[in-house]
């Protein structure tokens, strides 16, 4: 009997073991969770650069005006640009002119302007001013040390000419983009004798391929992160670049330039695209008094205002131009007062009547022939 028993138990123990395991569920698998990090976006910023073409003053630019304290006044002819320069990061233009105190005020053919063009240049809000062209040695060396002091001191770099020994680039950064800037010219008319053969060389930056290319790469060197090159080359009053401005802008993007910026035929010559690298062989005048009743050339009374944006990827440490504005300008000029008085009018928002400025019988045609000759003429449409 007790072996019965014992079979009997061992037998249940085991139908109990079959019951359990036959209830037993396996547990759900646990689905496992891939933690993927999203990558951080990218830091983009952009900056805007205005560029203009000549500043001139001739003798009758330079009429006292007596109403003013200094007893000059230039401030009116930059009003209605002043906008597009205050809302930019950065503007530059070619100051065409020497101040100093040591000569008489005169214009062309040499000129010396009153220094308080210099107050009304930076009242309207601009960073940089080349002061290398043909007319740099106009009032001799004293002349282009004054004028180089003259808009240092007003919070302004002067680019293309030193006083002292020092490298020829200049830097500017904006939101952590950083620009270089150079300058040259192609000669002096003639004036070269009022500096000895050491201080041309340190003094003032003349078109020399061996150098350009040499200061060029100094600017890529510096992780600058785009060059900006300001050229006082071509024929005057010619509306199409020369072959030799053509093989040269070449060369300086070979080099590494990225914005060549072109002054000196005071008439507007087209654009081009070299790369990704942008050429404007001539902007044109900014004011003067060389137009259509002056020289018999109406395209002197036409210049560009140029408004670039600059976009920096600082991830992948790429920049690049984002976008470019072209803005045709019309020099006005108007008796009153007893005076002459000259203003740049954007031609553009003249027509669209968002400024309305005095300007004499006539003028509306010349304004729109300047706007549609001049979008043209950039982009080489003649």
């Amino acid at each position: 009997m007790k072996k019965i028993f014992n079979a009997i138990i061992i037998l249940a123990i085991t139908l109990l073991g079959v019951v359990l395991i036959s209830e037993y569920k396996k547990p759900e698998p646990v689905e496992e969770v891939v933690v993927i990090e999203k990558p951080e976006e990218d830091r983009i910023e952009t900056i805007t650069m205005v560029s203009i073409g000549d500043i001139m003053y001739h003798s009758t630019q330079i009429l006292e005006n007596t109403s003013r304290p200094s007893g000059y006044d230039f401030v009116d002819s930059m009003a209605l640009t002043k906008p597009y320069f205050k809302n930019a990061d950065i503007t530059i233009g070619n100051y065409e002119t020497t101040t100093t105190k040591t000569k008489a005020y005169t214009g062309y053919p040499q000129f010396n302007t009153p220094v308080e063009s210099l107050d009304a240049i930076k009242d309207a809000g601009f960073d940089i001013l080349s002061t290398i062209n043909n007319h740099t040695l106009d009032s001799g060396k004293q002349g282009l040390i004054d004028t180089y002091n003259a808009i240092q001191t007003r919070g302004m770099i002067p680019i293309g000419t030193r006083p002292t020994p020092q490298p020829s680039l200049r830097s500017i950064e904006r939101k952590g983009i950083k620009l270089g800037f150079l300058a040259y010219t192609y000669g002096f008319n003639g004036l070269d004798f009022y500096l000895t053969e050491e201080q041309h060389q340190y003094m003032v930056s003349s078109i020399d391929e061996e150098k350009i290319e040499s200061e060029i790469k100094s600017s890529v060197a510096a992780n600058n992160d785009l060059t900006v090159v300001m050229m006082h080359w071509g024929n005057e009053y010619q509306t199409k670049p020369s072959d030799t401005q053509r093989d040269l802008a070449h060369k300086m993007v070979d080099w590494g330039a990225d914005v060549i910026l072109g002054s000196h035929p005071h008439v507007v010559q087209e654009h081009e695209m070299i790369n990704d690298a942008f050429v404007i062989y001539s902007m044109g005048n900014y004011v003067s008094d060389q137009r259509l009743e002056t020289l018999g050339d109406i395209n002197t009374e036409r210049g560009l205002l140029i408004e670039f944006t600059f976009e920096k990827n600082f991830t992948s440490n790429i920049t690049k131009i984002k976008e470019i504005d072209y803005h045709p300008l019309w020099v006005n000029k108007y008796y009153k007062e007893d005076r002459y008085f000259y203003e740049a009018i954007p031609a553009k928002d003249f027509l669209d009547g968002k400024i309305d400025p005095y300007v004499p019988d006539g003028s509306r045609a010349r304004i729109q022939a300047a706007y549609d000759e001049t979008l043209k003429r950039v982009q080489g449409l003649d």
